[in-house]
């Protein structure tokens, strides 16, 4: 039943700035609880994001206007992340006036292999000498950068994760409040990378 909230949780702790941005839309009146005591929602469509604070918290936000903050805990004891799945979350787990039932599905997808020429560079250390105003040779190391090129293979993987959490009152059918939340995220895979040349 944890499935899907590990995954989430797998997800944004490896990638730490991702965060699950969208909207919260509001059916009926609706109560959460802030570090100030309970806030009062009225229906309506908010612009939200959904972060993780840590493995065992994760943190609702309304961006409109002044930031409105909203932290629900997470059960311990759960199993490695799955690309997708659902849980649900009662409100004596989460410590907010709400259960929890959320569905999430990541996709990727792996572009094409590229090949081009990159640049790089070397550090070496040589030997300086001169003869100092005494007639003597003295001698130093030296650090010096020099610039290069190398040949890479490499691919992208784009990353495509939604999420659609529904609020409902405790123990009951009647949904308060649903959150849509995306993130879309690229990053290369080396595949080959070759000696630097100067």
């Amino acid at each position: 039943m944890n499935k899907l909230l590990i995954l989430v949780a797998g997800l944004l702790l490896t990638t730490s700035c991702v965060k699950l941005k969208g909207s919260l839309e509001v059916h009926d009146q609706l109560t959460l609880k802030s570090k100030r005591g309970n806030h009062e929602i009225a229906p309506g469509n908010y612009d939200a994001k959904l972060s993780w604070k840590s493995k065992k918290k994760f943190k609702l936000t309304l961006t409109e206007g002044k930031n409105k903050k909203f932290t629900f805990n997470v059960p311990e004891g759960m199993k490695l992340p799955q690309n997708r799945g659902e849980v649900t979350l009662l409100s004596k787990q989460t410590g907010q006036p709400v259960d929890i039932r959320a569905q999430i599905n990541t996709k990727r997808r792996r572009s094409a292999t590229r090949s081009e020429r990159d640049t790089c560079s070397i550090t070496r250390t040589i030997t300086r000498c001169h003869t100092n105003g005494d007639g003597q040779r003295v001698c130093r190391d030296e650090t010096v950068t020099y610039s290069g090129y190398r040949y890479v293979r490499y691919h992208y993987v784009h990353t495509h994760t939604g999420m659609m959490m529904e609020l409902s009152e405790p123990n009951s059918a009647d949904i308060k409040a649903t959150f849509d939340g995306r993130n879309v995220s690229s990053h290369k895979v080396i595949e080959y990378e070759g000696p630097c040349s100067i």
